[in-house]
Parts: structure tokens; C-alpha cells; sequence
């Protein structure tokens, strides 16, 4: 008990030294190793928390509240498949735990299963009305699917019961920004920084910075756009996406130099695998005009994530390299649907001498009507 107040109190560190403990005078607790193991996984040490959930489980092989737990390490250690074995288990065990439905609706998020993830929300606010991961997760699922109002309108309901949780904060910004609201946008993304002065949420950051930096692009004030993508970068979430991005907006405010394409090489050898990866090493290819090799690159990322803009507006760019004019057009069409910020069209502008009746026809009532 002394262990349970230690955790309510955020010292990690005493409630483990006090669950161990308890541990050390009756071996056979269960409830203490499913403490432990939910401690453990807050302190981020998931190793000791599967080791501890694991345990409880040989003692009680019918505990859907330990497989529920045990699911949610699984989610944070990025082991998909098994957290979704262990919240089906749970279910089938006990069909009333909440927590399991939550969690097997963020399994459904990372997998992209959006219309399987608001049915298990949905479930887990008629068994609790007032779930916070149910109003947060469904919140979030709205962002996806670009249903903003909605999304809102859950993260409304989850800041009346908590207004603590930066995350929230974040998630209803970019829903604001969506409905290009970008005053709301910046408060909110200004709240979640408040909420954690000391950067305690290591992947929170960089996000925020991002969507920040995006939002001020959106209101042309590129200054502060690439200053908030470049704080992005500090982080380690997603480094190689926030570094490309800064090169991008720095393409805009003045033309690259000679060094531009060894630059982007550099950054996708982080991770080569990543769809910016793709487009870095795309863009590096069209700066070293070599086209067709660059849509190669570039239709790879889309293939990995379609949704992001980045790629189409520099398939666009290769298609015009190409002399294929329409489909330029079109790519750069779609880029714009799918959310770029107007301003990141400045490079089109490198065509006005190359390609003079396309520039005047084409490019500048693009500019004219976006930027």
C-alpha cells in the first residue's frame, strides 16, 4: 500500500523499492507482481514489466486484468501483435474490462485499422462514459480520418475531466489546424508545452514543435515556421521526417547551394527505410537530375505512406523536369489536398526561366490563388 501511495505521489522509484520488497516477504503475491509490472511499465522499464506480468500470469493463468496489462507493455515496447493477442485474451475472459477495449483500439491506430479501433472506443465509453484513453484514442481516430469537429469534440469532453495532459492538448491543436483554425491551433500547441516545462514526455517535443512550425507556415510567417522545425529536430522521434522538413522550408526562403544533394543523402542514411528517407534520397536525385530515378524514390514513400504530401509535390517537380506537365500538375494538386502549407510551393518559382509559358499558364495562378 505504501508502494500504491509512492506511485500516486510520481516517486517511481519508492513504489518499486516498496513492491520488491513486498515481493521479497511472499513470493506468491500476485497483485504485487501486477503492480510492479504497472510501475515498472510507467518508470519505462519494460523489460522488468513483461518479467513481472509474465510471473503473475504463471499464478493465474485466467487474470484478464494482468493480460490487459500485460498488452499495454507490449503496445509501448512496439510488439503490435502481442498486445493485440493479450486484449482479444482479455476480452475473452472478461468481456467488461474497459482497458482492454482501450488498448486494442491504440493496437488498431498503429496498424491504420481506424473504423475497427472506433468500434472498440465506442464499446469502452458505453461500459465508462468518462474514459479518458477511450475520449483520447477516439480523439485521435477522428484526426485521422480528418472528421476535426468530432475530434474536437472528444478532446473538449476528456480536458473537462483533465486538463493535465499535454497530449491532448497536441492532438486537438492539429485538429484546429485542420479546420485551419491556426489561432486555436497555437494556443493549444502552447499549452502542451506549459504542461511540460522540463520536456519529461521525450517524444512530445518534437511533435509539437512540428505541427507549430507547420501551423506558421500555414500563416506565411516562415521565420518562425523553420525556427519551431528546426527545435523539432533536437528530438529523436521521427529525426530524419523533422530534418527534411527544415531543409525544405530553408529551399524556400533562399536557393539551395551546390551541397544540397549530399546533404539529403546524409540525412536518409539514418534510416533508409523511412518513407522520408525515400524522399530525401528523391530529392536528391532530382537535384542531381536524374529524374526518372527520383520518381522511382519518391513513388516508393507514397507506396509506404500516402497520405503524406512531401512526395507528391516533388513528384510534381520531377514530372516537370520530365516535360510531363499534366501529371505535374496533378501531383502538386494533390499535395496541396492533403495538407502542404502553400508557402512550400516557392520552388516551382525555379522554372519561371526554364519553362516560361508552363510558369505563366500554370504556376503562377497556383501561387496566386495558395500562397
Amino acid at each position: 500500500m505504501r508502494g500504491w501511495i509512492h506511485y500516486s505521489l510520481e516517486n517511481i522509484e519508492q513504489a518499486i523499492t516498496d513492491f520488491t520488497r513486498a515481493l521479497e516477504l511472499d513470493p506468491s503475491y500476485i497483485a504485487d507482481y501486477l503492480a510492479l509490472g504497472i510501475v515498472s511499465r510507467e518508470f519505462h522499464d519494460l523489460r522488468s514489466s513483461l518479467v513481472a506480468l509474465d510471473r503473475a500470469l504463471e499464478l493465474d493463468p485466467t487474470s484478464a486484468i494482468v493480460y490487459m496489462n500485460r498488452g499495454w507493455t507490449y503496445h509501448w515496447s512496439g510488439e503490435t501483435q502481442l498486445a493485440l493477442d493479450d486484449f482479444n485474451r482479455a476480452l475473452e475472459l472478461d468481456p467488461q474490462v474497459t482497458e482492454a477495449y482501450n488498448g486494442r483500439g491504440w493496437v488498431h491506430i498503429v496498424l491504420k485499422e481506424y473504423e475497427q479501433a472506433l468500434d472498440d472506443f465506442n464499446h469502452a465509453l458505453e461500459l465508462n462514459p468518462k474514459s479518458r484513453d477511450a475520449l483520447h484514442g477516439r480523439g485521435g481516430v477522428y484526426v485521422q480520418l480528418k472528421e476535426y469537429e468530432h475530434a474536437i469534440a472528444d478532446f473538449d469532453h476528456y480536458l473537462e475531466i483533465d486538463k493535465a495532459n499535454p497530449y491532448v492538448y497536441l492532438r486537438r491543436g492539429i485538429a484546429y489546424a485542420g479546420l485551419k483554425n491556426h489561432q486555436q491551433a497555437l494556443a493549444d500547441f502552447d499549452r502542451a508545452l506549459t504542461l511540460d516545462p522540463k520536456n519529461t514526455k521525450v517524444y512530445l517535443y518534437p511533435e509539437v514543435y512540428h505541427y507549430r512550425g507547420l501551423t506558421y507556415l500555414w500563416l506565411q510567417d516562415i521565420k518562425r515556421g523553420c525556427a519551431d522545425l528546426t527545435r523539432a529536430t533536437e528530438g529523436d522521434s521521427a529525426r530524419i521526417f523533422y530534418s527534411w522538413r527544415v531543409e525544405w522550408v530553408n529551399m524556400c526562403q533562399q536557393k539551395p547551394d551546390s551541397g544540397i544533394a549530399a546533404r539529403l543523402e546524409a540525412i536518409a542514411t539514418a534510416d533508409p527505410t523511412r518513407c522520408s528517407a525515400y524522399v530525401c534520397k528523391g530529392v536528391a536525385l532530382w537535384f542531381r537530375k536524374n529524374y526518372e530515378e527520383a520518381l522511382t524514390e519518391l513513388e516508393q514513400a507514397i507506396q509506404q505512406v500516402p497520405e503524406e504530401w512531401d512526395s507528391y509535390f516533388w513528384k510534381g517537380m520531377a514530372f516537370l523536369s520530365l516535360e510531363r506537365e499534366e501529371e505535374a500538375v496533378e501531383a502538386i494538386k494533390k499535395a496541396l489536398d492533403e495538407g502542404m502549407p502553400p508557402i512550400l510551393l516557392t520552388p516551382l518559382r525555379w522554372f519561371e526561366q526554364e519553362k516560361p509559358d508552363f510558369y505563366e499558364k500554370q504556376v503562377v495562378p497556383l501561387l496566386a490563388k495558395y500562397v
